[in-house]
């Protein structure tokens, strides 16, 4: 494929980048004992005052199970631009279905490698840790709103133009943030997530990407790296 038709430049850049991270962060949790130093940064980052705990609540919904519904919902009914119809109306039910088949993807997936690494969640390594969200029981890593969002937002690139892709990376960041804020993840299982989400991402934009070219439903050049 043309690589003026994907919607990243560099597409086996980022999957190397997500796996070796992916990696890592396994190798760092599939241990028995939790790092001195990710104890240290998830305590650092669990001690925010509380009104930024609060603020960060809604933004950590990007990460729900619901989220790729109703992202997907966002664009059939903003569509992608002023009068969207024809080959971009297609499009945008395309891209809607790739949001909700990566998101639920990611779910699935974050499901899988917490019943394969077994990693407690933090009260079971910080006593200490402020729990603000439910009681924090069952499996940590890995962050399983940190895999939906990265997953939903990296597809959501399809339909956005690169100058606001930056603050999709910012919602990414700021869910995972917000789950360790939450007391619910260590820092290492919400790294895990992001790069499981993302690997999932990449590979349902690069099945829209194929299907738009042989289709003919490519947007505007401002959708384009």
């Amino acid at each position: 494929m043309d690589p003026e038709e994907r919607t990243f430049a560099h597409p086996v850049t980022m999957a190397v980048v997500g796996v070796v991270v992916l990696a890592i962060s396994y190798a760092i949790a599939n241990v028995d004992a939790v790092p001195s130093w990710e104890r240290s940064l998830t305590r650092w980052i669990n001690s925010v005052p509380e009104w930024v705990a609060d603020a960060l609540v809604p933004v950590m919904q990007l990460g729900s199970i619901w989220a790729p519904i109703g992202l997907a919902v966002a664009v059939v009914v903003l569509g992608t631009g002023p009068g969207a119809s024809g080959s971009a109306g297609h499009r945008k039910w395309l891209v809607a279905g790739a949001i909700v088949v990566a998101g639920f993807a990611a779910w699935l997936a974050a499901k899988v490698v917490k019943e394969v690494v077994g990693r407690d969640r933090p009260p079971a390594y910080l006593p200490e840790i402020i729990v603000r969200d439910g009681d924090a029981t069952g499996l940590g890593y890995v962050s399983g709103h940190s895999a939906v969002a990265a997953a939903t937002l990296t597809t959501l690139m399809l339909v956005i133009p690169r100058r606001a892709r930056p603050l999709l990376v910012l919602a990414v960041a700021l869910v995972g943030a917000a789950r360790v804020v939450h007391g619910v993840h260590l820092a290492v299982d919400v790294v895990g997530g992001w790069a499981l989400g993302m690997l999932i991402g990449l590979v349902v934009v690069e099945v829209v990407d194929r299907l738009a070219s042989r289709r003919g439903l490519r947007q505007s050049a401002d959708v384009s790296p």
